[in-house]
């Protein structure tokens, strides 16, 4: 069969949330091993490798795979940074959004997705902050581009689906984060929590994200990872 590739291992192990470390006690090798698994320059025997993908919930066959297509360039991750560890739960989250990226495209030749048909919106200031009366307006002028006038929206995941927005649900216990998005080329993505028990919650949060794809989408990582940003 073919070899393991690297980044797969990688990837698998970022998306469970394990060091390194944590993965070699698992798998009853040391650290080192798995470092040099993942960086190319050794290979595990067999058993190892079927003890990895026990541990990581992947079948063999995830290891050995190349890279899938996608909707192109993936964009800087929409999410609130809150609670503690929050570099390993975001660079898991960083693997969901491209495996499904990856999966939304190979089933986009058989799934009659919904044109994309969300406003995009800049703010006028030259430190790419909005006013608080830009905030109400853009508001506004998404509502009147979606012709939803002032009233309630009755669902809002269905309003995204049929603007052409990828929504997916993921479970992460023991994290405090309701969700987040992204775009994949021109195709926009949410992910909810779905461990979390109210839907009022999870009404608020499809419509927070929907403010970050349409009034963010020139944001870059680096923007995003700025803490003088994160606290303006």
């Amino acid at each position: 069969g073919r070899r393991l590739i690297p980044e797969r291992l990688q990837e698998a192990r970022l998306a469970e949330r394990l060091s390194q470390t944590e993965l070699a006690g698992l798998v009853g090798v040391k650290r080192q091993s798995i470092s040099a698994y993942e960086k190319g320059s050794k290979t595990p025997e067999p058993e190892t490798m079927a003890a990895i993908a026990r541990n990581l919930g992947q079948p063999i066959g995830f290891f050995t795979r190349d890279d899938l297509d996608t909707f192109g360039s993936a964009s800087a991750l929409f999410y609130r940074k809150v609670g503690q560890d929050t570099k390993r739960r975001n660079m898991a989250c960083s693997v969901y959004a491209r495996w499904l990226g990856e999966l939304a495209f190979t089933f986009d030749p058989l799934v009659n997705y919904p044109p994309v048909d969300l406003p995009n919106f800049e703010p006028s200031a030259s430190d790419g902050r909005y006013t608080e009366d830009e905030i109400e307006e853009v508001a506004e002028a998404t509502r009147e581009h979606f012709g939803l006038g002032l009233g309630p929206i009755s669902n809002v995941v269905r309003l995204l689906e049929a603007k052409g927005v990828i929504v997916c649900r993921v479970e992460l216990p023991g994290e405090n984060i309701e969700a987040f998005s992204f775009w994949h080329g021109d195709r926009p993505f949410v992910f909810l929590a779905s461990d979390k028990g109210s839907a009022a919650r999870s009404r608020f949060d499809v419509a927070h994200e929907l403010g970050h794809l349409c009034a963010h989408r020139w944001l870059n990582q680096e923007d995003i990872d700025d803490p003088a940003n994160l606290k303006a």
